[in-house]
Order: structure tokens, then C-alpha cells, then sequence
């Protein structure tokens, strides 16, 4: 869970960094698309957009309480100038340090609260031989795998 959490993370910081970067690129002009822009994009606007603006997107009485909460302390994301570029342009899921989803915590000081992360993976690597021989796939062996317990 905590890898998917930071995959999901990764992907949206990854895609609020292109769209302000290929809009500066296109137009040739820097200020385009500045950092708050495309914070609020991914957060109120993308909520408006999904028709749920009453409900997510802010940090309001009455919303649900949806949040990451964010470590700023990491060699790619120094110095810490402008808080809001950082999170769209160096910040990654490797910042990612606590989760709420609609008031509960998902995971608090990178501890995964919902579930047993060993279990679901085990379960995964199952499941997934079992589609893999369900479907009769058969993948070559390219390079030698040593499981380490």
C-alpha cells in the first residue's frame, strides 16, 4: 500500500510538473502556468471538474478530510525557497510521509494503518501466477532471479 500511495503521489507530482513545463515550453515564456496554478489544478479545480467541489479539493468545515502531509527534509527538495514550486517541480513520493483519506489516517510517519503491506504483496504473487498460468502466459527466463529471504 505505502508503494502504491507513493506511485499514485509520484505520478500526479510528475504530471503537475509536465503540464507546467510544456506550457512554458510551448509558449517560450516562464511565467506561464506558475507553481499555485497548477497546485490548485490538482487540488480545488480538479475537485471542480469532477463535479466535487463541495466535498474535496480544500482543507474546509464540512469537506471530507482528504491530505498528504509532506517531508520537505529530503536532498532533492533543498533549498526550500518557495514552498508551493517545490511541491510541484523537485517534490516526489519519497516526501510522502503521512496519508488521510476522508479523516482516517492510511498511513502516519510512513506506517501503513489499513492493512499488512507483507501479506497484500505475498497475496499479489500469488495472484498473479495464478492469472499468468489462467491465461497460459509464458515468459522467458532473460536473467536469473535469486529470491532473498
Amino acid at each position: 500500500m505505502r508503494g502504491k500511495i507513493w506511485r499514485l503521489y509520484q505520478r500526479i507530482t510528475y504530471r503537475n510538473y509536465l503540464t507546467s513545463l510544456i506550457h512554458k515550453g510551448r509558449t517560450l515564456n516562464p511565467k506561464v502556468i506558475p507553481a499555485e496554478q497548477v497546485l490548485e489544478m490538482a487540488t480545488i479545480n480538479g475537485a471542480k471538474c469532477a463535479l466535487l467541489e463541495r466535498e474535496i479539493g480544500s482543507l474546509e468545515v464540512g469537506k471530507k478530510a482528504d491530505l498528504i502531509i509532506l517531508n520537505p527534509n529530503t536532498i532533492h527538495s533543498l533549498p526550500l525557497h518557495d514552498p508551493i514550486a517545490n511541491i510541484v517541480y523537485t517534490m516526489s513520493s519519497e516526501n510522502v510521509e503521512s496519508t488521510m483519506c476522508n479523516g482516517k489516517w492510511l498511513m502516519k510517519n510512513r506506517e501503513i494503518l489499513v492493512l499488512n503491506e507483507s501479506d497484500l504483496i505475498e497475496q499479489v504473487k500469488i495472484k498473479s501466477e495464478e492469472i499468468k498460468t489462467k491465461a497460459k502466459i509464458v515468459l522467458p527466463n532473460r536473467f536469473p532471479v535469486v529470491d532473498i529471504i
